[in-house]
């Protein structure tokens, strides 16, 4: 009998992968699909090492010693459940003294499991260093932050930043322009007075245990986006935006703000009902199905823009189980 069970989504998919190789599909679909590409390259590779498991705690140690001789002596067909509770009312019963063994047992097994603590090498700032400074869209939400708090007096920081984000991305780049502009000049500053800061400065003498992190190999770079990578899909309201904001333009003053107008196009959103919002939703769930199934596909070394079907990405499993 074949382990797949459901093959209408990318998570169904991964489950299966997940099952048939024994990956832990909570690890994400992208590290899933990564390791499944690892194991069609390399079937003999060893799964990597289990992560320790905690040390048990002092009742868990005597349970352990007597759980046997006590569910004997209890009736037949007695739950585990039952037998625990009934240690742990024995477990309670004790002195101090009966404890002591296995009180010392579990903190000498917590001990030898925690791993030895790392010294750490993090840099302390100086504070007459120049700041760094904000990029465009930085400098827009600083302008529009308090604002936006005040329309929406219930909602958290996260939340705000979202609508920020929506906020900037409804933006042409005409409207970006000035901010960009801004952005630029200051990052300009940032660069000058950051050599001469460098430049007038000493340079500091490392603590011995420093010296072993400073002669080691420098960290890699960032890798640069991939251009061919897939593109996050726009959600209900963004597509319901790029539909009705020519309309919404034309409708304002000439040179009218963007940010006015994203307002008023968030405003329409609210006020629609379900039908009306159903095609916007419903085009922006098969465009995320869409991009699941890219991003699967791109994580199995697929860098030309293909994006498999679900029967695709499953065929490259092999013949299922039976």
């Amino acid at each position: 009998m074949s382990l797949i069970t459901n093959l209408t989504s990318i998570d169904g998919i991964i489950e299966a992968l997940a099952i048939k190789f024994k990956f832990d599909a909570g690890a994400g679909k992208l590290a899933v699909a990564a390791a499944f590409k690892a194991q069609l390259e390399n079937p003999n590779a060893e799964a990597p090492a289990a992560k320790p498991k905690r040390a048990p705690a002092a009742f868990e140690l005597y349970a352990k010693t007597i759980r046997a001789e006590t569910k004997a002596g209890m009736p037949e067909g007695t739950k585990s459940a039952e037998v625990t509770a009934h240690l742990r009312t024995l477990w309670k019963a004790l002195d101090d003294e009966a404890k002591a063994p296995f009180v010392a047992e579990s903190a000498s097994l917590r001990a030898a499991s925690k791993p030895a603590p790392v010294a750490s090498t993090k840099k302390i700032k100086d504070p007459n260093a120049p700041k760094r400074p904000p990029n465009a869209f930085m400098l827009f939400s600083n302008e529009h932050r308090a604002e936006v708090r005040a329309q929406h007096p219930d909602e958290k920081m996260p939340a705000i930043a979202k609508i920020l984000g929506e906020m900037w991305k409804a933006l042409s780049d005409e409207d970006r322009a000035p901010l960009t502009e801004r952005a630029t000049e200051l990052s300009a500053a940032y660069t000058e007075a950051k050599a001469a800061y460098e430049a007038s400065k000493p340079a500091p003498a490392l603590p011995v245990e420093l010296e072993a992190a400073a002669a080691a190999p420098s960290k890699k770079t960032k890798a640069p986006k991939d251009p061919n990578a897939p593109k996050r899909p726009m959600s209900g309201f963004m597509l319901f935006s790029a539909a009705r904001r020519p309309d919404v333009r034309a409708s304002q003053p000439e040179g009218t703000k963007m940010t006015v107008i994203a307002k008023l196009l968030g405003a329409e959103w609210k006020e629609l009902d379900e039908a009306a919002r159903a095609p916007f939703e419903a085009e922006a769930l098969a465009a995320k199905e869409v991009y699941q199934r890219a991003k699967a596909t791109y994580a199995l070394g697929y860098r030309d823009g293909t994006i498999m079907t679900a029967e695709e990405l499953l065929e490259a499993q092999g013949p299922p189980d039976e």
